[in-house]
């Protein structure tokens, strides 16, 4: 959230939702996220997320990153 709301002060943090209805994310041997950083269908997050796709990209590879550096503590 710190990387995004470089990009957009006024994002909402929508928190962590525990899905296990979802079978990419149950139905797997390995760890898996879902991140949703914006709905195309509003024009306002459709822009942020073209004009700063790799900043996005970044902020989730750096979460995948954090949480990998932390599990091993």
């Amino acid at each position: 959230m710190a990387a995004l709301r470089k990009i957009d002060p006024d994002i909402p943090n929508r928190g962590v939702k525990k899905r296990p209805d979802l079978a990419v994310l149950h139905c797997t041997a390995m760890p898996a996220a879902l991140v949703e950083a914006g709905f195309i269908d509003n024009t306002e997050d459709a822009w942020l997320l073209y004009q700063y796709k790799d900043d996005i990209a970044r902020a989730i590879a750096r979460g995948v990153t954090d949480w990998e550096r932390d599990m091993g503590k």
